[in-house]
């Protein structure tokens, strides 16, 4: 059942244009998972997040140079 849900899953994140990593069965599978193999949630809730790693520039994260303010 997880082997066919993975398959569809897939196909709908195509517009995303993720990375291998992202993309990996492993990686794709605990979204579905997560949402007790419903796909609908599944797909939200990994948009949602992508979204906001998006808008949070969360993969430059290491790469980044606090403002004088956030040091210490």
């Amino acid at each position: 059942t997880e082997v066919k849900l993975l398959g569809e899953f897939r196909k709908r994140l195509t517009d995303l244009d993720l990375n291998e990593e992202w993309t990996s069965d492993y990686n794709l599978i605990r979204w579905i998972r997560a949402r007790d193999l419903d796909l609908d949630a599944a797909e939200n809730m990994l948009r949602t997040s992508i979204e906001w790693r998006r808008e949070n520039d969360i993969d430059q994260i290491l790469s980044w140079d606090p403002t004088p303010e956030y040091r210490y």
